[in-house]
Parts: C-alpha cells; sequence; structure tokens
C-alpha cells in the first residue's frame, strides 16, 4: 500500500514537473514586457503593472 502511495505521489510530481514550463509559457503570454523581463522576481511573478494596465 505504502508503495503504491509513493509511485502516486511521486507521478503527481512529475507531472507538475513537466507541466511547469507549459503553464509559465501561459502565464507569461498575459504580461506586459516591463514584467515579463523585470530583474525582481517578485514582480515577474505578481506583475504590478500588468495588474495596473488591466484595472
Amino acid at each position: 500500500m505504502s508503495l503504491k502511495a509513493l509511485s502516486n505521489g511521486f507521478l503527481a510530481f512529475w507531472c507538475f514537473v513537466a507541466a511547469f514550463p507549459i503553464i509559465w509559457i501561459a502565464v507569461m503570454s498575459f504580461k506586459t514586457p516591463v514584467d515579463a523581463f523585470d530583474s525582481n522576481p517578485v514582480r515577474v511573478i505578481f506583475g504590478p503593472h500588468t495588474r495596473a494596465n488591466i484595472g
């Protein structure tokens, strides 16, 4: 039973790792270039300029 749970957990983790680049590209496609290429990683993730332009 624990081997099955461990195997399922590893599979779920690996699916996330494999899908991360696609998710990252999808999220970055909605950001403005100012946020997408910022040197501060917090600004890249939260995108203050993009949020200001939306609302």
